[in-house]
């Protein structure tokens, strides 16, 4: 096996390649991309996440952004880089693992599966922080089956778990699946074995942890890694089974039948080839426990969003790999082509956009977001304040400071997130208001600004602002731009007139 494992690593390599390198040049993917690559700005800066930017994702989701900035620059191409080798590594490593208790070819089927439907969900081919996690989740699944683990595999294990915590911060639950999955496995010396893995995992805990004691900021570190993520399942709209529900909604519909059935065809067949012989059905066991206590961590936000899928694909990969290498070895082959072509469609979208967006400008970044970014660094905005309320990544395009701590435009409605981080009396009021005490000198919006229509106070809070300071001086597409003018001299902390 190890004398063929060129070719699978080849095969992962260039199909990441083909599926993502089209989108390295779209502006704006999803607005959680942009957050991290702002934290991770700041990172650069010199300042610890948190402190001078803040976002809700556990601290080391902002790392890797932080480096790939300092490889590439001020853009969003590193991102979007690092993306592609987030999934090759998250396939590579999910092939290792699944050759434990699968066949080569099944191995190499679910590996080809998850990098086209890592790619799937809307948004996802952009980096994410489900896209951080593939690589250590996969690592995870791999170590969790090795025989007779020595207590440096079950502390490196631990470690991988922690790590993957500190990204995701639902991968707690994945703790609990963990020991349960060692206790399937063997329940000689479970004690011991689990013992070791939760001392690896506290270990990158304790050590990102450190700076902040060593600053006098581990209080903003408890907050923000512990009681943030508390108060953002506070404000989410569904209960667990109802995230249970469009989970298992969304996996019926017509992209997604081409997974969702050959995973169920695979199910069967690994449950079928665990009844020859007790350790298989060991490793599919442990997997299972392992899945389902994702699964589980996934409702405890109280929202779904297509991309969380990600967090499980490993697990549906394999199993609809296993499907594949039957039915691969039949005359409805033909039919595989399918849902391998299925998830392609996007790329092919994206490449006749970027066909014609070459013709007509001659170049690749093209489109509103980088005309827009164009028009405002005309203006020499660099070092200035802006206010950007979607489409943030123009931050850093643009080299312009935020007049928020929060990264994410959308927290500012987040009432829960505002007083866990500024303190009980902050409101989405108090924090417009405070926003626009930094005089912005340009206002980045569109016409609509979506996620404040659950909070129309907000909206006409934000609308009255504008039009009492500011005026509408250049479009691009659907993005409006405005500019800070002579009305803008007066006092902006005053009660705005109705």
């Amino acid at each position: 096996m190890i004398g063929k494992a060129p070719r699978p690593l080849a095969i992962l390599l260039l199909l990441t390649i083909l599926v993502r390198l089209p989108f390295l040049f779209e502006a704006v993917i999803d607005w959680d991309e942009a957050s991290f690559l702002l934290v991770g700005d700041d990172i650069l800066r010199g300042h610890l996440p948190y402190i001078h930017a803040w976002d809700n994702k556990p601290p080391l989701a902002f790392l890797p952004f932080a480096l790939v900035l300092a490889a590439f620059g001020e853009n969003g191409v590193g991102s979007r880089i690092l993306g592609m080798v987030l999934v090759f590594l998250g396939a590579w490593f999910l092939y290792r693992a699944a050759l434990r208790f699968v066949g080569g070819k099944a191995a190499l089927w679910g590996s080809v599966l998850l990098v086209l439907y890592a790619s799937a969900p809307p948004g996802s081919f952009g980096t994410m922080s489900e896209h951080l996690l593939l690589p250590l989740l996969c690592l995870i699944m791999h170590r969790l089956l090795e025989p007779d683990a020595s207590g440096r595999h079950l502390l490196g294990t631990g470690i991988v778990l922690g790590a993957a915590v500190l990204v995701r911060l639902n991968m707690a639950y994945a703790c609990v699946g963990l020991a349960a999955g060692l206790l399937v496995l063997s329940s000689r010396g479970i004690v011991r074995r689990v013992s070791l893995v939760a001392l690896g995992a506290l270990a990158p805990l304790v050590l990102v942890a450190l700076p902040y004691g060593i600053t006098g900021n581990l209080d903003l570190f408890v907050r923000s890694v512990f009681r943030a993520p508390l108060a953002y399942a506070e404000s989410g709209w569904l209960s667990r089974p109802e995230v249970l529900w469009v989970m298992a909604r969304d996996s019926v519909r017509w992209g997604s039948l081409f997974l969702t059935l050959p995973f169920l065809g695979g199910v069967f067949l690994l449950v079928r080839d665990a009844r020859g012989g007790p350790v298989s059905g060991r490793l599919l066991g442990a997997w299972a426990i392992l899945f389902a206590s994702i699964l589980v961590s996934m409702t405890g936000s109280r929202r779904y969003f297509d991309h969380y899928f990600i967090q499980v694909l490993p697990f549906v990969a394999v199993a609809a790999g296993r499907l594949f290498e039957t039915v691969a070895a039949t005359r409805w082959r033909p039919a595989l082509l399918i849902a391998l072509l299925v998830p392609l469609r996007p790329v092919a979208v994206q490449c006749k956009s970027l066909a014609l967006e070459l013709a007509q400008t001659g170049s690749l970044f093209g489109g509103p977001v980088y005309s827009a970014v164009d028009y405002l660094k005309e203006r020499n905005v660099a070092g200035d304040t802006l206010y950007f309320t979607e489409d943030h990544i123009g931050y850093l395009l643009t080299d312009t400071r935020a007049p928020s701590l929060f990264a994410h435009p959308s927290l500012v409605i987040n009432e829960p997130i505002l007083r866990v981080v500024l303190g009980p009396e902050a409101s989405t009021r108090s924090e417009i208001l405070s926003i626009f005490e930094k005089r912005p000198r340009f206002v980045w919006k569109k016409e609509t600004v979506w996620y404040m229509r659950s909070f129309p106070e907000a909206e006409a809070l934000l609308g009255r602002l504008l039009d009492r300071e500011y005026r509408l001086v250049a479009r691009f597409g659907p993005i409006q731009i405005y500019e800070r003018g002579e009305r803008g001299r007066r006092d902006p902390t005053a009660e705005p007139t109705e």
